[in-house]
């Protein structure tokens, strides 16, 4: 859960103007696999979220449905686009800490870390 809480936010911090998309019951080679583990339930996401302890309350607004795509069943979890960027914890949470910007990287390929000394140096960080 922590490494999709972590994801979520990293989508929500990438600069565009759409939504993102996770598509689980795909396989790592594009290969229609189904849903074959734990569903992700959007309750569970959302109250996950919602504990976190979010600078200025900008939790990420997400939505998961369920497709059937050739005959397979998939779980899309919406990360829904923001302009209330960007999104970084008060407290650590899992690997992610206090502070730091998660985005993914230029690529796309995974989640880097901006860890800006400016946002402790601004005091926007309260304890």
């Amino acid at each position: 859960m922590r490494d999709l809480i972590k994801d979520i936010i990293c989508f929500a911090n990438t600069v565009h103007d759409e939504d993102c998309y996770l598509i689980f019951g795909v396989s790592d080679d594009l290969k229609l696999t189904g849903m074959q583990q734990t569903r992700k339930k959007q309750a569970d996401l959302i109250d996950a979220l919602s504990n976190l302890h979010i600078a200025g309350d900008n939790i990420p607004k997400i939505d998961i449905e369920t497709i059937n795509f050739e005959g397979t069943e998939l779980d899309v979890l919406k990360i829904f686009d923001t302009d209330r960027t960007p999104i970084y914890l008060k407290k650590p949470y899992g690997s992610m800490k206090q502070g730091c910007i998660y985005s993914l990287n230029i690529l796309g390929s995974h989640c880097d870390i901006i860890c800006s000394l400016l946002i402790d140096m601004l005091g926007v960080i309260k304890n």
